[in-house]
């Protein structure tokens, strides 16, 4: 008769235990489904490109970037990531880069005198998409040769990285070694817009190739 009692316990005590499991799996079941459906019935925030009269793409709401690292023009690694807190201009080149790279360095170092008081907000990036000729050395000399070492930086791109970046920056280049003169120069292919991402890691804004210091200026400052 205590045998039987104890085999009626346990039947009991273990069908307790499959209700109370059945029961929580529906419950949680019941969770996903509503999280679910209000992920889906909610609005998509869609990414517009809205170019102003002067031609800068603004870019509404502000789209985060991947944050990467690559070494400086010292030697020390530097990721996006370091200069949060500030506005940042990326652009791309080459140091050999014959016309592109001179006249947009040179529009950003007017767009730094023109800031004034403002300069330390903004840090102005330069990345190279031609890692092999382009040392931290070179790079260095580079900025020092153009005065604008004090502020600029500078990085040694790999093309590792380049391609995992490339389609927040629609980045394109193209080195043309096997065309090297009898100095080993060739040129590169690159795309040249600028690009600014705002103190919160993510792109605002669009600068066409070209575009005046001044313009520039205009723009940086309405959000700085």
């Amino acid at each position: 008769m205590l045998d039987n009692e104890r085999h009626k316990d346990a039947g009991v005590s273990v069908t307790s235990l499959i209700a109370v499991f059945v029961g929580s799996m529906a419950v949680i079941g019941l969770i996903v489904f509503l999280v679910l459906s209000a992920i889906t019935d909610a609005p998509t925030q869609q990414t517009t490109y809205a170019p102003r009269s002067d031609g800068i793409r603004v870019i509404e709401p502000p789209r985060p970037v991947m944050d990467f690292t690559l070494p400086s023009q010292t030697g020390e690694p530097l990721s996006l990531s370091d200069l949060r807190g500030q506005h940042v201009v990326i652009f791309f080149g080459y140091t050999g880069c014959p016309d592109v790279c001179p006249i947009t360095i040179s529009e950003m170092k007017q767009a730094h005198a023109l800031l004034g008081d403002k300069a330390d907000d903004v840090a102005f990036l330069f990345i190279s998409v031609d890692p092999t000729r382009d040392t931290p050395e070179r790079l260095t000399r580079f900025l020092a040769m153009r005065d604008v070492d004090d502020y600029m930086l500078a990085m040694q791109g790999d093309d590792v990285t380049l391609a995992r970046i490339t389609p927040d920056y629609a980045l394109y280049y193209k080195r043309y070694e096997q065309e090297a003169d009898a100095n080993g120069y060739y040129v590169v292919d690159h795309t040249a817009n600028s690009y600014v991402i705002d103190p919160q890691g993510r792109m605002m804004g669009i600068i066409p190739y070209g575009t005046a210091s001044d313009v520039v200026v205009d723009y940086l400052s309405e959000n700085l």
